[in-house]
């Protein structure tokens, strides 16, 4: 990576002080790929994990958004019933991932305190400083409300947790190194981890708005007493109901601490933990060379939103986490930011300090500051209306600018850029968090819209540089974008992917290499474009759209079919990844119903074989899915063939589903 002299001794010198990046490579340096390597996507896992990490990654998730109900111990007051509540969405049409950050002020949370002679009281004796928002017991005396003695009220955006793992594998040493940071006054706060034996030193903190909390493990734990009322073996004492410790005879009813282990199965903290913990960083896209890239170093974004750290060595980390570029845009030490910070002290954290926000995913967001105040997007004159105040830079930029923020020599300094140069700037910011392929840009994702900008990237014969909107396509950074990138964008490709005729081609190459037509750019050869859809679905309310769970109702949904025709749904089984059974093939290989090995979905729920299209050319059926091997866990390939009645078939599309 690292060439000539002087550059190499520039790398070598970073790599052994950690600190400074190793950033100056030139615009058009390409990135060297034998076979395409596709970044991870914000809410999928870590590259790398071995067997054992990778289920419980996969248990951590589940039980991240597990919902907690009053008899589990929900409560006596609470803010959300599940991790996953605050942290993402993650339905089907939601662009937010399962761990990200929150929506927007539909999911914060409210701290409170009382300032006087700039003394900050968080009021602890009242329930401060934060507020439970909801009770399991409907009492008014297990309900909590702002006392009137609270003179500082905030709100508190949920923080995203991708690549937090990474995060904590930041040596120390490294973070306190910081603090020579001249141009600014970064500072540390030193507190102690609840799973550190009494005694023990202090830890550098890095998580939360204050950088209060140093661990993944003590995050998990004190987000499920403090947002969920759930006890656990380091906080088992409940909180109060607006500090009232007599409350709790009436609204707590469940023995603590509340999350005990089951059989072979982790804690609940300790599972949420390895979720957090094994997410993948998100991804950067393009990587480097981008314009705005320059500008952010040259205003001083830089100095507090530090690109690149590096993990410890130590084989006290995982190997997945172990001595790992990474570029969080954070330094993790807390600034003084003036009037714009939330006006709360927590811990060794000042009233206005708050911790450098993490910039990598930034694109998946839409509202920033801690209070989510405050849109990415330069604001214009009839935005300013709007809102009803005068953003003159931007609005994120206004909050850097604060009275009294030690961030304003920079906002000042993005004051004095050109509209091009900010828009080059912003353009650079929403690539922290950009999936490759992605060319449509606004749905975070890689599907049928990406297909057609991509066979147009194909045309563009003229050298690609970073800032030209074929970048994203660009995988391995040649300035073109061709064969290798056809087939990065087949392995990132999020939409239906499937071999229609099972003749084992991959339709979207197909689609890209042109030798089959794809006329409305759906990611389906025309051939094999013929209206039939199929759907399965679970049939419980609350469920993940797209995964399955034995002995549960489910809906099976044909659409498309002709008035009368008789549609049989065939099924053929997949081992699920990092069983004893097999592996599954490799992510996104183009699917197929092996039609030697294919049973009728139908019978084996106990219905009749063919299904009846109504007049509305539709079928459904809903039945329990079975409980028996193979319904047990793994993952069902499924396809409609509908039965003409003058002769012949057609197909759905192949869908892929999980059971659990």
């Amino acid at each position: 990576m690292c060439h000539g002299r002087a550059r190499y001794l520039i790398c070598a010198l970073y790599f052994f002080f950690y600190s400074a990046p190793c950033l100056a490579l030139p615009a058009s340096t390409s990135v060297r790929m034998r076979v395409p390597v596709i970044q991870a996507r914000a809410g999928e896992p870590l590259s790398g994990l071995g067997a054992s990490a990778r289920a419980r990654f996969e248990y951590g998730r589940k039980q991240f958004r597990r919902m907690f109900s009053a008899a589990e111990g929900l409560g006596p007051v609470f803010n959300e019933v599940s991790c996953g509540s605050c942290h993402g969405h993650p339905e089907a049409t939601s662009m937010i991932p399962l761990g990200g950050a929150s929506i927007g002020l539909t999911q914060s949370v409210r701290r409170f305190g009382q300032v006087q002679g700039n003394i900050f009281d968080p009021l602890a004796s009242l329930g401060g400083s934060l507020l439970q928002m909801h009770s399991a017991v409907q009492l008014p005396e297990c309900q909590e409300v702002i006392p009137a003695q609270a003179n500082v009220i905030s709100a508190r955006l949920t923080t995203p947790t991708f690549g937090a793992g990474l995060v904590e594998a930041i040596p120390d040493r490294t973070l306190l190194r910081g603090q020579a940071n001249t141009a600014v006054s970064g500072t540390a706060q030193l507190v102690h981890a609840l799973e550190d034996p009494a005694g023990s030193a202090p830890r550098i903190g890095r998580f939360g708005w204050k950088s209060q909390v140093a661990t993944i493990l003590s995050f998990s734990a004190d987000a499920s007493l403090n947002e969920m009322g759930i006890t656990n073996r380091f906080l088992q004492t409940e909180n109060a109901p607006q500090g009232n410790q007599a409350a709790l005879a009436v609204c707590d009813t469940v023995a603590d601490p509340e999350d005990q282990p089951s059989t072979g199965r982790p804690e609940f903290i300790d599972a949420i933990t390895d979720f957090q913990r094994y997410l993948a960083a998100p991804p950067q896209t393009p990587k480097r060379g981008m314009r705005g890239e320059s500008l952010f170093r040259q205003v001083g974004c830089a100095n507090c939103h530090t690109p690149l750290f590096r993990t410890s060595k130590s084989r006290a980390v995982p190997i997945a986490l172990r001595d790992k570029p990474i570029a969080p845009y954070s330094d993790f030490l807390l600034h003084d930011m003036g009037v714009s910070g939330d006006g709360i002290g927590q811990g060794g954290a000042g009233r206005f300090e708050m911790r450098t926000a993490p910039l990598w995913g930034l694109a998946l967001r839409s509202f920033f500051w801690h209070d989510g105040s405050q849109p990415l997007y330069q604001v214009s004159d009839l935005d300013s209306i709007i809102l009803g105040v005068s953003y003159p830079w931007g609005s994120v930029f206004y909050g850097h600018n604060a009275p009294g923020s030690e961030a304003s020599a920079s906002a000042a300094l993005y004051g004095s850029l050109t509209p091009s140069q900010r828009s080059d700037l912003f353009t650079f910011l929403k690539s922290l968090g950009r999936p490759e392929f992605d060319l449509v840009g606004s749905d975070h994702r890689v599907d049928r819209l990406d297909i057609a900008p991509m066979r147009a990237c194909l045309q563009v014969a003229a050298p690609i540089g970073p800032d030209d909107p074929c970048a994203v396509a660009d995988l391995n950074a040649d300035g073109k974008v061709g064969n290798f990138d056809k087939k990065g964008f087949a392995l990132a490709y999020q939409g239906p992917q499937f071999d229609c005729d099972c003749n084992g081609a991959n339709d979207i190459l197909a689609i890209l290499n042109g030798t089959v037509a794809d006329s409305n750019s759906d990611g389906y050869p025309d051939v094999c474009n013929v209206g039939l859809n199929l759907t399965v679905q679970p049939g419980a309310p609350g469920q993940p759209w797209d995964s399955l769970k034995s002995g549960q109702q489910v809906q099976v949904i044909v659409t498309g079919a002709d008035a009368g025709d008789s549609v049989y749904v065939l099924v053929s089984f997949v081992a699920r990844a990092g069983t004893s059974s097999g592996l599954l093939p490799a992510p996104h290989q183009a699917l197929c119903v092996n039609l030697d090995q294919a049973q009728n979905f139908a019978s084996l729920l106990g219905a009749a074989p063919a299904l009846q299209a109504n007049n509305f050319g539709s079928a459904v059926l809903s039945a329990p899915l079975p409980t028996s091997a193979p319904f047990a866990a793994g993952r069902i390939r499924l396809q409609a063939f509908e039965m003409k009645s003058g002769g012949g078939y057609r197909r759905s599309p192949v869908i892929e589903r999980e059971i659990e």
